[in-house]
């Protein structure tokens, strides 16, 4: 069962699930935004101003995620990239929530855990929850570079990951 079964279907909260792609998205707009005029930077700015937004590093404590040939576990990039990823936002003036900031799970096995990280997403009222994830698919070679998911039947969802993997193709 998927973590998005558990995400009520608030219209305020968008889902974006596996948003490796969404720190490289923040890459360029972070390249983009030195090249602004002191008032564009501001406008960027605002509009991330006053939002809400969950971001939850994939995995954690004792769950590893995928392991990768040189020992490196999904669980550590994951939180790296979502430091990362919670300081951009942070500079762009909203509010981050992390579901974790260690080496822990939330819960003693993977549907306590997932539970107890979009329950921090509900009960914080998020705009939005970014879950980042670093997979792999051995046994699938044709699955190969970013991936972006969103909620199903959400249509903001739908268009900012449309949006993001756009970003992430040019």
């Amino acid at each position: 069962m998927s973590g998005l079964s558990y995400i009520s279907h608030r219209s305020r909260l968008i889902t974006v699930v596996g948003v490796l792609a969404f720190f490289l998205f923040l890459s360029l707009l972070g390249e983009q935004s030195r090249r602004l005029s002191g008032h564009d930077a501001v406008a960027v700015s605002g509009l991330l101003a006053g939002k809400v937004i969950v971001v939850d590093p994939g995995h954690g404590g004792h769950d590893p995620g995928t392991i990768g040939v040189s020992g490196v576990k999904e669980k550590d990039i994951t939180l790296q990239i979502a430091r990362k990823v919670a300081s951009a936002l942070r500079s762009g003036g909203a509010k981050v929530i992390m579901t974790r900031d260690g080496d822990y799970a939330l819960g003693p096995d993977k549907v306590s855990d997932l539970t107890a990280r979009v329950q921090r997403a509900n009960n914080s009222n998020a705009d939005l929850f970014i879950s980042i994830h670093a997979n792999s698919y051995r046994s699938d070679s044709r699955q190969r570079g970013a991936q972006v998911f969103s909620q199903p039947g959400a249509a903001q969802s739908r268009q900012l990951a449309l949006a993001i993997q756009a970003e992430l193709a040019q």
